[in-house]
This record gives C-alpha cells, sequence and structure tokens, in this order.
C-alpha cells in the first residue's frame, strides 16, 4: 500500500473520525494550566519581541525559568499557528485564538506521528489506530495537562521511517531536529547508531546519518550556546538533576549513580545483540526509555515517549499487554489528576480541583508515594513484557545469538559454487564467511597421492581440521586459513579472516562428519541430471586447464567414492535440490552454449510447514508450474519448478512469506533470477521456518 492509499484509508476509518472529533473538542474547549502559564507565553513574547536568544528575553522580562525547556525547532513549530492566533485575538480583542493555534500544533503533529505509525506498520494499522490514537494516554497529557513532547516525538519517528527506507540524510537532519527540539531526547539516539552500526556492512548508512545528524546539531544549536537564558532553561534544566537522584554512597563524598550505570549497561547488551532490524531497534528504544522513566521522578511528558511503542506492542501481542497498559493508564491518569497541574474548561472558565474529591489521606507524601510506586511497577512490568516479547522473542535476536551456519554439499560439478556465489550475494559479501572444502586438500595438483587416491575419499581431506576451524570462528575468533587455487592447483599463503554474521561452508564432505552437521543450522545437497552435470563439468575444467578426455577419466575414477562417500551425505540434508533440464534431448558435450538449456529443479524438503504458501505465491507472482511429486507422513515435500523468475518477482515472495528477514538480505543486490534465485528464496525461508521453531521451543 502506498502512501496516499494510507492516507486516504486513515483518514476514512471511523475510530480515526470520532478520535479526532474529540481531540478538536478539546482543543476548542480545554486550555491546559501548563500550557497557559508557560509555554504560550513564552511563544507569546518572542512574537512580540523578536530576538536571537528567546530565553535570556524571556528571562530579562522576569518569566520562569521553568516556562519553555525546548530548543529552537519546539519554539519554530508554535510560531505559524499562534502568530495566526495572536492576528485573529488583535482584531476580535480576544485572549482565545493564540492559544487554539498553539494546540492545533499539538493536534497535526499528533495526525503526523499517526500517519507514520500507519505507513510504517500498515499490517497492524486498525489497531494502531485504536491503540495510538484513541490512547486515554495520549488524550491526557497533550490535550488535558498540555504536554507538548508529541512534536519531537513525530520528528523522531519520521527520522526512523526515513532511515528504514534508507533515505539516511533525510534520517540524520530530522533526528537533528528532534533532538534540538528537545535534547533529552538523546536518550534515544544511541540505540539508533547501534542499529546502523549493526547494518553498516549490508546497507551502509551509519557515517551519512551520523555526519548529517552533527552537522545539523550543531548549526542549530550553536548560535544559542552562549545564551546564558538557553543554558539556564534547556540544557541546565531540572529534567537534568533527576537523573542522578538515584545513587549508592561508596563514601560520605563519593557514590555511584545507578541510573547512567543502568542504562550504559543496556547499551552494551544492545550492541552485543550483532543483528538488529527495525523492530528490535524499537523494542530496545521501548526497553531504553523504561529504564529512564521509571527510575526517575519523570515529567507527564515523557511518558508520550512510550505510547507509540507500547502501540506497536500491542498490535503485535495476543492481548496480555492490553491489560497492562489499561491499568497503566488508570493509575498514570488518576495520578496527576489528583498531583499536578489540570486544565480551564473555556466556556465555563473553570479549573477542576480534583484534590476536593479525594480523601485526605491521599494527600499525604506516602499516599503519593505508593501511587507512584504502583506506576513505576506497572511501567517495569511492561518494560519487562517488552523485553521479553519485543527482543527476546524477535526472530533476529535469535538470529544475532551465534553467526548462522548453511552447509552445502553435492557431487563435483553439481553447482555448490554457484549455489554459494548466490548466498553470499544475498546476504551481503561483507556479512558472509566463506569455508570451502577444497581448502582442506591435504595435498596440491601435483602430488602422486592423487594417482592412489580421488578427491572424493574424506582421507584426502582435512575434515577435522574443517570441524574445528568452524568451531573457532563459531567462538569468534579470526582464522588463518589456506586457499585452493584452481587454476593452479596450488594453495596459497595463509590469510588472515575474521568471524561474520553467516558462515558458508561448501564442498564435498560438508555433512560427512555428524560432528560438523551438528553445528549447521541448515543444510542443502546438490545434485544434477547426469549429461547435463558432465557437459558443465567438462566446460568448467577447460577454463581450469584440463583436457575434456582428463575430465571425463576423472568422473569415471570417482563413481564408487561419489556412491559411498557422497550421495549418503544427502540422507543428513534438509534440503535436497536437484537441476534438471526440460528438453533432456539438448545436452551433448559439443554444445557451446549451455546456458541456454531451459531448466527445472526438483526439491525436497525435508520438513516443509510453509509448503502450502510457497506454492501459492510462486504461481502467482512468478507465474511458475509447480508439480507435488510427494508428501509424507512427517511433513516432508517433493515439488517440481518449472519456469523462469525475475529477480523482482522472487523478492516479492519473500517479502510475503518472510517479511521479518527482509532486513537480514542485501537489498541492492537482491536475489539471483532463475532456479538460482528459487534456491536462495527457500534457503531464506528455511532460515526463518527453524528461527521461529526454536522461538516457540523457547517460549513454550
Amino acid at each position: 500500500m502506498n502512501f496516499k492509499e494510507t492516507l486516504i484509508n486513515t483518514f476514512k476509518d471511523r475510530r480515526f473520525l470520532s478520535g479526532l472529533f474529540i481531540k478538536i473538542s478539546f482543543i476548542l474547549l480545554i486550555s491546559p494550566v501548563i500550557q497557559h502559564s508557560w509555554f504560550l507565553p513564552f511563544v507569546e513574547n518572542f512574537l512580540e519581541n523578536p530576538s536571537f536568544s528567546p530565553w535570556s528575553s524571556f528571562l530579562d522580562k522576569g518569566g520562569s525559568s521553568f516556562a519553555f525547556p525546548y530548543g529552537p525547532v519546539m519554539l519554530i513549530a508554535y510560531i505559524p499557528t499562534t502568530y495566526l492566533g495572536m492576528v485573529l485575538d488583535d482584531l476580535l480583542n480576544l485572549a482565545y485564538f493564540s492559544g487554539l493555534g498553539f494546540r492545533f500544533t499539538l493536534l497535526a503533529a499528533d495526525v503526523c506521528l499517526l500517519i507514520l505509525l500507519v505507513d510504517q506498520f500498515n499490517e497492524f494499522s486498525k489497531k494502531i489506530i485504536t491503540y495510538y490514537w484513541l490512547s486515554p494516554l495520549v488524550l491526557y497529557i497533550t490535550y488535558w495537562h498540555g504536554q507538548i513532547d508529541i512534536i519531537p516525538i513525530s520528528l523522531l519517528f519520521l527520522s526512523l521511517g526515513f532511515i528504514k527506507q534508507e533515505h539516511y540524510k533525510a534520517g540524520g537532519i530530522f533526528l537533528a531536529l528532534s533532538i534540538t527540539s528537545k535534547y533529552s531526547m538523546l536518550i534515544g539516539v544511541p540505540f539508533i547508531f547501534i542499529y546502523l552500526w549493526l547494518n553498516q556492512n549490508l546497507k551502509g548508512g551509519f557515517w551519512e546519518v551520523l555526519t548529517t545528524f552533527s552537522l545539523s546539531t550543531v548549526f542549530i544549536f550553536s548560535p544559542f550556546l552562549f545564551s546564558t537564558g538557553f543554558i539556564d532553561m534547556v540544557i541546565l534544566n531540572r529534567e537534568v538533576d533527576k537523573l542522578s537522584t538515584l545513587s549508592i554512597y561508596l563514601t560520605d563524598d563519593l557514590k555511584i549513580y545507578l541510573l547512567p550505570t543502568i542504562y550504559l549497561v543496556f547499551l552494551y547488551y544492545s550492541w552485543r545483540m550483532l543483528r538488529m532490524n527495525y523492530e528490535l531497534l524499537l523494542a530496545t528504544k521501548a526497553v531504553g526509555f523504561s529504564i529512564i522513566i521509571f527510575l526517575t521522578l519523570p515529567p507527564a511528558g515523557w511518558i508520550l515517549w512510550l505510547v507509540p511503542l507500547y502501540s506497536l506492542h500491542q498490535s503485535k501481542t495476543n492481548g496480555g499487554a492490553n491489560y497492562f497498559i489499561a491499568l497503566f493508564s488508570v493509575f498514570f491518569i488518576s495520578y496527576h489528576l489528583i498531583y499536578s497541574s489540570g486544565a480551564n474548561i473555556i466556556p465555563f472558565n473553570f479549573i477542576p480541583e480534583f484534590t476536593d474529591l479525594i480523601p485526605d489521606y491521599l494527600e499525604s507524601s506516602e499516599s503519593k508515594s505508593i501511587f507512584n510506586t504502583l506506576i513505576a511497577s506497572l511501567g517495569f512490568l511492561l518494560g519487562i513484557q517488552i523485553f521479553r516479547e519485543g527482543i527476546q522473542g524477535n526472530d533476529y535476536y535469535n538470529l544475532g545469538k551465534k553467526p548462522l551456519v548453511i552447509g552445502i554439499t553435492g557431487d563435483s560439478g553439481s553447482g555448490k559454487s554457484t549455489f554459494a556465489r548466490g548466498l553470499t550475494k544475498l546476504f551481503g559479501t561483507s556479512a558472509t564467511f566463506n569455508l570451502e572444502g577444497d581448502d582442506y586438500h591435504k595435498w596440491d595438483r601435483e602430488s602422486p597421492k592423487w594417482e592412489s587416491i580421488t578427491h572424493l575419499n574424506p582421507e584426502a581431506n582435512r575434515l577435522f581440521d574443517l570441524l574445528n576451524d568452524l568451531r573457532g570462528v563459531l567462538d569468534g575468533n579470526s582464522l588463518n586459513t589456506r586457499s585452493y587455487d584452481h587454476i593452479t592447483g596450488l594453495f596459497s599463503s595463509p590469510t588472515l579472516k575474521n568471524s561474520k554474521n553467516l558462515i558458508l561452508i561448501s564442498g564435498l564432505h560438508t555433512l560427512y562428519l555428524r560432528d560438523l552437521v551438528n553445528e549447521m543450522d541448515k543444510s542443502f545437497y546438490l545434485s544434477m541430471d547426469e549429461n547435463l552435470r558432465v557437459a558443465l563439468k567438462v566446460r568448467r575444467d577447460s577454463d581450469r586447464g584440463r583436457t575434456e578426455n582428463y575430465t571425463l577419466n576423472q568422473i569415471e575414477n570417482r563413481k564408487e567414492d561419489f556412491k559411498k562417500f557422497i550421495f549418503p551425505q544427502s540422507e543428513r540434508a534438509d534440503v535436497i535440490f536437484k537441476i534438471l533440464p526440460e528438453r533432456p534431448e539438448l545436452i551433448s558435450n559439443e554444445e557451446k552454449d549451455l546456458n541456454r538449456i531451459p531448466l527445472k529443479l526438483k526439491v525436497i524438503i525435508k520438513s516443509c510447514s510453509y509448503y502450502n504458501e510457497l506454492v501459492n505465491v510462486l504461481t502467482e507472482q512468478c507465474k511458475l508450474n509447480v508439480e507435488v511429486k510427494d508428501i509424507n507422513e512427517i511433513g516432508g515435500v517433493e515439488f517440481e519448478i518449472i519456469g523462469e523468475a525475475l529477480e523482482e518477482n522472487i523478492r516479492r515472495c519473500s517479502e510475503i512469506l518472510a517479511p521479518q528477514m527482509k532486513e537480514l538480505i542485501d537489498a541492492k543486490k537482491g536475489f539471483s533470477k532463475g532456479i538460482l534465485g528459487i534456491m536462495e528464496l527457500i534457503t531464506l525461508l528455511e532460515i526463518n521456518d527453524d528461527v521461529r521453531t526454536k522461538r516457540r521451543w523457547k517460549f513454550s
């Protein structure tokens, strides 16, 4: 769904219209005390007395230092509508429209934030409208209590939207606008840069966002850094002191501040995830915000930081979060109705005092502390729930616990290297570590040992070295390894390789050792029509300087070893791919352009819970012919795929079948075309199925 359709569908939704009616009624009839006393006078003072330092000018005129603890972007956001209201007030000799204009800016930001959430998570659009747009927390905090944090939150989500779409410069600029409207939003910035850093190899963007963010922030803030009013009201506002209230004394004059310590520990935890997708970013931000907010006595506006994240959490869970958030909303709103400033009901010029309606004992400091403890406890429970379901239950989190290991095996010339190169391109060269079985031959090509033993014999290969090297890489160690040159037949000098997120092992004996198989997440066995394999192998070996007779003799000499050592590995594979010609009669050793022979793919998947969905998208999206050969009692499926699929169609299939895997692949290079692309798609689906299965085991 495009952005225009998102707007139309949202604005036509009855829940949106109901919420809009309620909020318009509030901005027309309700004037929050905090806005009337602090925020609005500051903006009006600037419009009446323009200054390069609005904060110093306001203080010089006797204004409160608490009036506007926000940056220049926040001020600019309110100028147009407030100025228009002031003009109307002058014309009509009233004192109403300036406040109405101020409140209208809040409504505009509220609508923008809703649209951003619905656009980014369109599959949950109806739930987001319910849980965010109709949230009593938003209604109370913004429209009754009068907090204005909705502006920086909207700018933050706009920045995240640009970053998600890989518009990194725009993302950096709007991130700077968010921070320079309320600089305490910096709390969430490290998580964004962790997300970008962990995806730098695959997507890039880290340095672009960092540069544009830094330059934009300096450009906006620098003119005011020498303003004493700006320093006092914005940089050193009373919210900063709250970060140091929770502490442990080590001596009479030395203490540890717990809140920054816990926050930094969680930042480190986030960085050590190794993988992070967009949903995981939002979950870590929710937990990070919760740490700061509920370990202090936050102003009501800070809770707005969590409301969009809570609404997303509610949209994705089975409903358990609704009870926590409902209770949290009741206690939070009740607390502030009793202990915080309220609002003026304009038609009656009346400010309700809820303290007159409560028993005297609720006005004590002990009752207030109990109330706040309940709010903080519910907030922590929500944070724990998001941590458990949004972080530990996230597929990307589970993928990031250790490198993903994929094993590929098959006979010589069956397409192992082509398949491995395709997967390397799909998942990104910089994110993939390749272990080649040929690098573990015991001898180079000129060794006389090959006269009595073939490459297919495990004794001719250092398989236990391969196993130990894999285990070392999985432990995060670097690997000093040599490579086999198929042109010269010699080994290169050892080079140092670092572990990466994906490890691809391809070779003749990848699935031979059971211990090696046990280290793998998914394994694949490749085979090919024998006449086609021989023709392709003759052509390949000729490029390596070998004659046709040499290649044919090798094939003949290796037949027994293939039956004894290679073919049995197919029993240990999760998936078997067999490449077949559609028209076998076209194959001949003399055929010059073997690439023009139309191929089909036979697939055997040992456990294929996604079979029906796969067949549907292949036939509908890729226009392929899928013929089922067998479905067994343990969930195994055998089928043939005939036809030519385009890269874009395969990509669309992956987004339908495994949308959460989108950020695992290299969006720029993406899938191959044809049957190789289909093999890549099935690999991605196998990874997705494996992660979901392990997640169910974990939470069962």
